[in-house]
Order: structure tokens, then C-alpha cells, then sequence
């Protein structure tokens, strides 16, 4: 992938040999990562070299690095083949399996992070995507400035959730609120057609969405799933931000829940405003 990038004109970092140093390699790395669009990390069966000074891999230490470097100018895709700590490519060390559970786990994947468990054939692909994509937009001229300064709306917030829940949501609620977001719940009494046409208007207008999965029953889950990938194809401008929100009653499906369709945000433990960050920024634009 190296050889061939170059070959297209690409600059690839990193420009030299990894520091083995701790501190020395944090600083390379940070460095390396200023002057990239683009960071790819693959991630295998090895946990890899830990350098001196750390506990640490050199791996994940880059992807720390690069989480820090996140912005809307930058873009991360961590890589893995399918089916790793499967008996075929079985990862036996402790602080690999804590690693790879981490990435497969995390929320945050959107628009400028993706983690990609796929052949190497589709990695190169995605790769080719995002530079045409980041050419793409440098190529456009800047938007002119308003003449007039124009009101400022605030970002509407749909908050999915099951009647049984109503109590439950009230701190995320607030919290969204006094993050300066409109917030809606849906409709639970009326007409059956009208509920389910407020809930299609709200799910085509908003700008984030959050299904709180709490005490209703996976199904309730799976069908909000599906009206998110309906309502995608009507919008005329795609969602700012997707949270599947895990709360009590703790089960087996919930700890193991994982999708790409939106970032999972666990709160077993209850409500933890720290965990609704990446969220917040997301919808913020």
C-alpha cells in the first residue's frame, strides 16, 4: 500500500524508524500526525513492541496519539482482518484481547474515524475513498461570509424511547437540553397513525438521534434500527450524529450489542454525562 501510494504522488508517513523511546516516539509520532490527513492502523494477532519507558504498545500508542489529533480535517481508520481471536487467528495475549475489545466497543465512529474489520482489498479501497474525498473538498472555494449575521438555530435532538422509559430519560434529557440542543421525545398517546407520522417527521428533521434502549425488549431496538436506515435515504442532509444508549436493566444481548449504524454509549452504571462528548461535538457539527 506504501509503495503504491508513493507512486501517486503521496507523501506516507512516518518519514523514518520508530524511536524506541517512550517519550521519544510520543513525540515523533504527534508530530508525524500534525502533517497527516489520513492515519491507518492495523491492528493483529500481535500486541507488538512495547518501547522503553511505557506499558504501551508502539501500536497502541499511535492510535491514542491519533484520537488526540481527531478533527473534522483528519481522518482515522483503524484496521483489522475479520474474524481476529477467532481459532484461526487466535489472540492469546492479555493486553491485545483488552485492546481489540476496546476498538470493537468504543463509540465515536463516524464520519472522520471508522474501524474496518474487512479483507486488505476493502482497506486499500477505503483509503482511495477518503483522499478522493479530502481532494474533493479542497478543491472547493470557501463559502461566501453572510452579509447579515443570521439567527442562530439551535440542533434538534430526536430522543427515542420506550413509554416505559419516560422516567428514565429525564436526566440525558436535561443534560442535552442545557447542552443547548432542542430535545423530543416521541408521541405515546393518540392516534396510531399520527404517532407514527410525527415519529417519520421527527426521525426526516432532526439532527441527532438518540434510541435509548433501556427496559423495552430487543425488538423495540432492532425496529428503531430499521427506521434509522429508512429515514436516510428520504433526508435531504444526513444525520449530524446516531447514539444507541445502553441502560438498565443490564442483559447479555446489551453488554455484547454492537452495530455500525450508530455510536454505542454505555451507561449500565446509570447516567454519565462524560460519555455523551463525542456525541455533543458530533451534533455541533
Amino acid at each position: 500500500m506504501r509503495r503504491d501510494l508513493e507512486r501517486r504522488g503521496y507523501t506516507v508517513l512516518p518519514s523514518r524508524p520508530l524511536p524506541l523511546d517512550a517519550e521519544e516516539l510520543s513525540d515523533f509520532v504527534a508530530g508525524e500526525l500534525t502533517r497527516s490527513a489520513i492515519s491507518v492502523h492495523m491492528v493483529g494477532t500481535r500486541y507488538g513492541m512495547v518501547p522503553d519507558g511505557s506499558e504501551l504498545s508502539i501500536v497502541e500508542t499511535q492510535l491514542a496519539l491519533a484520537e488526540k489529533r481527531a478533527d473534522a480535517e483528519f481522518v482515522r481508520l483503524v484496521w483489522m482482518p475479520p474474524g481476529l481471536d477467532t481459532p484461526g487467528l487466535e489472540v492469546s495475549d492479555a493486553r491485545n484481547q483488552k485492546l481489540i475489545e476496546r476498538l470493537k466497543t468504543q463509540g465515536g465512529w463516524g464520519d472522520h474515524a471508522d474501524l474496518l474489520e474487512t479483507g486488505i482489498e476493502t482497506l486499500k479501497t477505503t483509503i482511495d475513498e477518503q483522499i478522493r474525498s479530502i481532494e474533493e473538498a479542497r478543491k472547493k472555494p470557501p463559502a461566501a461570509p453572510a452579509t447579515t449575521p443570521a439567527a442562530q438555530v439551535s440542533a434538534q435532538i430526536y430522543l427515542i424511547c420506550d413509554q416505559q422509559d419516560r422516567e428514565q430519560v429525564v436526566a440525558l434529557k436535561g443534560f442535552l437540553f442545557d447542552s443547548g440542543f432542542e430535545v423530543s421525545l416521541p408521541l405515546f398517546e393518540g392516534d396510531e397513525a399520527d404517532i407514527r407520522s410525527e415519529h417519520e417527521e421527527a426521525l426526516g428533521s432532526c439532527d441527532g438521534v438518540v434510541v435509548y434502549y433501556g427496559a423495552a425488549d430487543e425488538l423495540f431496538l432492532r425496529k428503531k434500527l430499521r427506521d434509522l436506515q429508512k429515514c436516510a435515504a428520504d433526508r435531504k442532509q444526513p444525520l449530524r450524529a446516531r447514539a444507541i444508549c445502553i441502560a438498565p436493566p443490564l442483559t447479555a444481548s446489551k453488554q455484547d450489542f454492537q452495530t455500525h449504524e450508530a455510536m454505542v454509549i454505555q451507561q449500565a452504571d446509570g447516567f454519565q454525562p462524560g460519555a455523551w462528548t463525542t456525541f455533543v461535538s458530533a451534533v455541533n457539527g
